[in-house]
């Protein structure tokens, strides 16, 4: 079903660097229906994950997304950025400990280009092949005062959340 016609292209390419390191980049372009309003959008995320030790894996993964028009206004020149990093740690073949930092950037929240983090710890855990369960504690936070910007919602806060992959 195609959200106010949207049809768009996806596309990308993994390479691998080496035994340890890999470089994805994926991409989207074309009419992304709603989120740009009936317009054109381009979108693209960049991915790097590095085996530092047997244990300990890190991934880079950076976002860009950006349309002419968006939802509630067909004239906003949309535009998001973002970049996440994540550290994982295998403690066994069942669990996997890890943290990530997330800065993203937009301008289609507020009207304006504001920023917004997130820090992440939390487990995942595999009792069987096809069942990750991934509970998690989360910090919120944007410096820029939300709270009129969006109806007094607050980007301000901390959040426990759980949730469960399953596979088939």
């Amino acid at each position: 079903d195609q959200a106010a016609g949207g049809s768009n292209w996806l596309g990308g390419i993994s390479r691998t660097f080496g035994d340890d390191i890999t470089v994805t980049y994926a991409s989207t372009a074309g009419n992304f229906g709603l989120r740009s309003a009936g317009g054109s959008g381009y979108s693209q995320s960049i991915v790097a994950v590095a085996d530092l030790s047997d244990s300990l894996q890190y991934v880079f993964q950076s976002d860009y997304a950006g349309s002419n028009g968006f939802v509630t206004d067909p004239d906003l020149d949309a535009r998001d950025y973002g970049v996440n990093q994540y550290l994982f740690y295998t403690l066994s073949g069942c669990w996997k400990a890890g943290t990530r930092i997330e800065w993203w950037k937009s301008n289609t929240v507020t009207g304006d280009s504001t920023s917004f983090y997130e820090l992440t710890g939390g487990v995942n855990y595999r009792p069987h092949a096809n069942l990750v369960i991934r509970p998690e504690i989360r910090y919120n936070w944007s410096p820029t005062d939300l709270v009129a910007a969006s109806n007094g919602a607050e980007f301000d806060n901390t959040v426990f959340a759980i949730d469960a992959i399953v596979t088939f």
